[in-house]
């Protein structure tokens, strides 16, 4: 088969109702539109109507189907000449338990079918489940030609797993390589009263507590049975920190925050709490009101990247967020959540911009971001700069892994 004409077939593709994960199969496909012009693409995703939506200005040859759990048609990836891993935690256990050992019977499918087996653009975290201890070290190092991960701390974590047969690359986040051409197209206007003042983007959700799990008996994903509608006490506790700062940069800075969805489902799908409504409990603690605005939910993914264009700082819980913040150059502090967002800030060489709502204590957050404000343009300059070099690992580690 021509290089021109490959089938790739997207696994694990858009994610459940996150930005984020759409915005990543939109800057998988278009990269590979443009070295591989006639490929075709079979996507396994969980929302088929909310991919099409993501992909309608990417023309091409889109097969779209629903993610098929453990009950998959192998014909279906026997058809593709390259099979992808482009689920961003494929190698976590935080949201899915017992999702390396699903990835490893999948990658197990598309080798024994001759394919060659892509992880590209993953977080990998230190397994703890032994089951999937297991799948990753005898099925998914055996299974698998390249796995690109995008961050230097998840290269750590599967080195010791390598293997003659397993080749591991450092890239970087998937967006980051997202063309301008194609984000042009997608330009949110902002409806703001004065457009002097300073914008400030924040990124907020729910804490995960492994909110689907996988049921063995009936073979496919259910949610926790644990209540997802009821705030815990951790996450009171994160919304006060939340509120705090957002009252301290309108005080002191009289700063216009933008609340910038990346999660929503609907409530037959939800499993936690959406952006928004963490965002509204946010603004219910805070002391003053004025200068906020909370975005549209379920925006397209490069209308919500095109956002962070327009703003002088960024503060998320949000681990796109803070890359989208990165890709243009704006100053962003991330808070110490999640080891998504923690391994990020050590990849772009940056932890000190790190706060955590359980032990920073209040004087040291308005110090950084003083810090920050005062030094934003000499942070952009670092950040454009980092930039430009983990494109360039991701360019060379996709180069590779394509040959």
């Amino acid at each position: 088969m021509r290089a021109s004409k490959r089938t790739f077939y997207l696994a694990g593709a858009g994610g459940m109702g996150n930005i984020g994960s759409e915005a990543i199969l939109l800057a998988i496909v278009s990269f590979l539109q443009q070295k591989y012009p006639q490929s075709r693409f079979i996507v396994s995703c969980c929302y088929p109507l909310r991919i099409r939506e993501v992909l309608k200005d990417l023309a091409g040859d889109f097969h779209i189907i629903k993610n098929e759990g453990l009950t998959f048609n192998p014909l279906l990836i026997k058809e593709a000449d390259i099979f992808i891993v482009c689920g961003d935690i494929a190698l976590t256990e935080n949201v899915l338990t017992y999702l390396p050992l699903y990835w490893s019977l999948k990658t197990l499918t598309a080798k024994a079918l001759g394919k060659k087996v892509i992880f590209l653009g993953i977080e990998a975290d230190r397994l703890a489940n032994q089951l999937n201890l297991l799948a990753l070290k005898y099925i998914i190092t055996q299974t698998t030609d390249y796995c690109i991960v995008r961050n230097s701390s998840s290269f750590a974590n599967l080195y010791n797993y390598n293997s003659a047969i397993f080749s591991l690359l450092l890239g970087c986040e998937p967006t980051l390589i997202l063309p301008d051409n194609l984000i042009s197209r997608w330009q949110y206007n902002i409806n703001r009263s004065n457009k002097r003042n300073l914008l400030v983007g924040l990124g907020v959700r729910d804490l995960l507590f492994s909110p689907l799990i996988f049921d063995f008996f009936k073979m496919r994903l259910v949610k926790n049975a644990r209540p997802h509608n009821k705030i815990s006490a951790k996450m009171q506790h994160v919304i006060a920190f939340t509120a705090q700062i957002a009252d301290y940069l309108i005080d002191n800075y009289n700063a216009d925050l933008l609340f910038i969805p990346h999660h929503y489902l609907n409530a037959n799908n939800k499993v936690i709490l959406n952006d928004i409504d963490i965002a509204k409990l946010i603004v219910d603690k805070m002391k003053n009101k004025s200068n906020i605005n909370i975005l549209d939910k379920n925006l397209h993914p490069l209308a919500v990247l095109s956002i962070y264009k327009g703003l002088v700082l960024v503060l998320s819980m949000r681990h796109h967020a803070n890359a989208f913040a990165f890709f243009y150059n704006v100053p962003t502090i991330g808070f110490a959540i999640d080891n998504k967002i923690i391994n990020f800030f050590k990849h772009i060489n940056m932890p000190e911009m790190l706060i955590d709502p359980f032990r920073s204590k209040d004087d040291e957050v308005a110090s950084l971001i003083d810090t920050t404000m005062a030094n934003k343009d000499l942070i952009s300059s670092h950040l454009n700069k980092t930039l430009n070099i983990k494109q360039n690992d991701l360019y060379l580690a996709l180069e590779k892994a394509l040959a």
